[in-house]
């Protein structure tokens, strides 16, 4: 009998993996479209929460009926950028879907980005018009000066005095009032190769960049993963990730319109209110990144661990380490742990609940590929040809570009090239650089190990780091700067580390480097921990050696250079001492 279920979840896996190469490029069937006819065949289906509201799906397509109409009153047309910054809440979804109705393109930008970094995430996909909530006004106008190309709306019921002068920027409120719900009519001439949003990545070098999103990548990714999971329109999902991430857009909001279940939506996370919110809306999936899990298990155990109806979970990250523990402490059955880029072809999942793994290595479109750290390039043999891993040995993960497994890539054309690689096995193939290293066991199923490159994620966001390294560079008392990401005990990801050499003369400077930080990046790209070194370490043809001060990272035993942390209370970078590193490893030390 398992066998027999085995064999039928193998089966149905394979069905998803075949809609994922044979789906239409003319088909009309986009998740904006399934949204339609949903709402046109069973208006009174509940579909939406947020924080104690709820929708049906027929008021939630009305909603969304009523943006279209208004971006299009505004001058919104058929493949124009519209960016969207703006913290979690139903506006965000109802401007999402009327731009996807209109055939527009939504630009998602992470409403924490501030400086430089906001000013090339909005230049970098050119939007027609702008929707920016009302608390991230005074961050955007310090950041973008001088007249700009494109128009400006402010979301939410603004005070113009506790948020600056927004006498001048249009409501989206106002617009609304008296905006009737007629059923929008652009729908049906989209199709599912045409651009619906563009999704920001790091990728693995420089500053974010918009990916690429196509229409059929929601749908596909709403029927797999949320088949995966099985859900069904008894259902709920409870997003809680930025809906700027594309677990939450891509995969939450898609799974739930192709499945017809319901679909709830908090602010943000919070570990305390997080099986809170599960009960008020009787959540059954959770959309989850690894960071989110390592949280809620560092909780201390309560009796309401189980007093949820939670019993499956969808996303990545989830290390083996608590994943078994996880699992027994909540109630939960099922984890569809999935492997995946926003900009990238090289998708899989974890078929069989396998703890650890991310999936199974498929290959007719993957390939693990042996890597040398040290010179950062792949292994070739005599032919030239890249060298395929065997079992338990890292290696570079590619995703095969031919037929409809496509890599859509970047807005950015020369951003896209930089991560394709070619003659990799025959003369011609072309295959997508993933920048991660995995590895596989005799069975195929493949492991999570390190992320390459010039990224590293730290409290779910991905860091560039040369954005943070132009930002010590600019002062004046740092001759060189070098940022890399190290892990901490009991954290997911890497945290942020910079070394420096200073200028002849001159001493390091804890409040004035926190605050030139603080000013232009997110709290999670500032570094938690900066060495001051006398040179920086390179590699023969003049590479910084960051493999090698990755490894030493903030240990005192390795490191004999001065080593400071952050102080965000004092918004300063204190000395490091034994004290205070005892502290970060048992978990005492914010970071």
């Amino acid at each position: 009998m398992q066998l027999f279920q085995l064999s039928r979840r193998w089966f149905s896996t394979l069905q998803g993996f075949h809609a994922n190469f044979f789906w239409q490029p003319n088909s009309p069937t986009t998740v904006p479209m399934l949204l339609e006819r949903w709402a046109e065949k069973r208006p009174h289906d509940p579909f939406f929460y947020f924080e104690g509201k709820t929708w049906s799906i027929g008021a939630f397509n009305s909603e969304v009926d009523r943006h279209a109409h208004i971006h299009q009153q505004q001058g919104i047309q058929r493949g124009d950028v519209v960016a969207l910054i703006m913290e979690n809440q139903p506006a965000y979804l109802f401007h999402f879907f009327a731009l996807g109705k209109l055939g527009a393109v939504a630009s998602l930008i992470n409403p924490r980005l501030k400086g430089p970094a906001l000013v090339h995430a909005l230049e970098s996909c050119k939007p027609k018009g702008v929707v920016i909530d009302a608390a991230e006004l005074p961050h955007y106008k310090l950041s973008v000066v001088g007249d700009m190309p494109w128009q400006l709306w402010l979301e939410g019921d603004a005070d113009a005095e506790e948020y600056g002068d927004s006498e001048s920027v249009p409501r989206w409120a106002d617009l609304l009032r008296g905006q009737s719900s007629e059923a929008f009519a652009h729908t049906a001439e989209n199709r599912l190769s045409d651009v619906v949003a563009y999704i920001y990545t790091s990728g693995t070098t420089g500053m974010p960049k918009p990916a690429v999103v196509k229409h059929h990548r929601l749908w596909r990714a709403g029927k797999i993963l949320g088949g995966l999971a099985q859900i069904t329109s008894d259902d709920c999902i409870y997003n809680c990730l930025p809906l700027y991430h594309a677990n939450a857009m891509v995969i939450g909001t898609s799974s739930a319109i192709t499945h017809r279940a319901r679909f709830a939506l908090a602010r943000k996370f919070s570990a305390r209110r997080f099986w809170q919110d599960c009960r008020s809306s009787e959540a059954t999936v959770i959309l989850y990144i690894g960071e989110i899990c390592r949280y809620l298990h560092n909780q201390d155990p309560s009796p309401s661990d189980r007093d949820h109806q939670v019993r499956r979970i969808v996303g990545n990250g989830m290390r083996g380490d608590i994943w078994k523990s996880f699992c027994e402490r909540f109630g939960i059955e099922k984890v569809v742990e999935f492997y995946g880029s926003t900009e990238g072809n090289a998708e899989t999942a974890n078929l069989l609940n396998k703890e650890g793994s991310c999936g199974v290595l498929l290959p007719f479109k993957m390939a693990l590929c042996r890597y040398d750290v040290e010179t950062e390039t792949l292994v070739r043999d005599k032919k030239g040809f890249c060298v395929p891993t065997k079992a338990n040995e890292p290696g570079l993960l590619l995703g095969a570009i031919r037929g409809k497994n496509e890599f859509a890539g970047y807005r950015d054309k020369k951003a896209s090239n930089a991560k394709v690689l070619k003659d990799v096995f025959k003369r011609g193939d072309r295959w997508f650089n993933t920048g991660d290293l995995l590895y596989r066991d005799h069975l195929r199923r493949i492991y999570f190990a390190d992320r390459l490159g010039d990224t590293f994620r730290w409290k779910g966001e991905n860091v560039a780091t040369q954005e943070v390294a132009e930002v010590f560079t600019e002062l004046a008392w740092i001759a060189e700067c070098t940022v890399y990401g190290v892990k901490v005990p009991g954290a997911e990801g890497r945290t942020g580390m910079a070394a420096l050499v200073l200028r002849d003369g001159v001493s390091f400077e804890g409040t004035e480097a926190y605050q030139a930080l603080a000013q232009r990046l997110p709290s999670y790209a500032l570094p938690r921990f900066i060495r001051h070194m006398a040179a920086l370490p390179l590699t023969a043809t003049f590479k910084y050696r960051k493999n090698e001060l990755q490894n030493e990272g903030f240990d005192q035993g390795q490191v004999n250079d001065p080593l400071y942390v952050w102080d965000p209370a004092a918004k300063t970078y204190l000395p490091l001492g034994e004290k205070i590193q005892g502290e970060i490893i048992a978990g005492r030390y914010a970071l």
